[in-house]
């Protein structure tokens, strides 16, 4: 038993150690983008440097910077590319896709420049140059890529 105690000494001093908060500074906001009125960001990708990409979907219209999209049905996705210069941050472009359907952009990924977004469409939709239909199938090679 007395063998086991020094092992337990260690285990409960590491425990107490480990419980000690640690303190730092909170970080201060850079940015705020405001989204409303059927709008909503659900996925955010970082890319190279200090870019930020974001998805979401909007009804009617949805302004990004001087960029408005607007949409072609009841809700459209948008994928838009947000820079941070500093005291320029901004957008420097925004992409709308979707039809006459509910159309979502729900996952958002970046690798080494490429965009990938995945969601939901209902109906047709269209992800210019692309029109897609439920039933449709991919090009077997693309001849553009989307978003710009």
């Amino acid at each position: 038993m007395k063998k086991m105690l020094p092992g337990l000494r260690l285990l409960l001093a590491l425990f107490v150690w480990g419980q000690v908060p640690a303190t730092a500074q909170a970080p201060a906001w850079q940015a705020a983008v405001a989204v409303g009125g059927g709008n909503a960001i659900s996925a955010i990708a970082a890319g190279a440097g200090s870019d930020v990409f974001v998805a979401g979907s909007f009804q009617v219209t949805a302004t990004f910077g001087s960029i408005s999209l607007t949409s072609a049905g009841s809700t459209d996705a948008f994928v838009a590319k947000l820079t941070d210069a500093g005291s320029s941050t901004g957008f420097v472009w925004a992409i709308a896709a979707g039809g006459s359907g509910n159309d979502l952009a729900t996952a958002l990924a970046v690798r080494n420049g490429p965009v990938y977004a995945a969601g939901d469409f209902s109906g047709v939709a269209r992800f210019a140059p692309f029109t897609l239909a439920p039933t449709a199938s991919p090009p077997a090679s693309p001849t553009a890529s989307w978003p710009p």
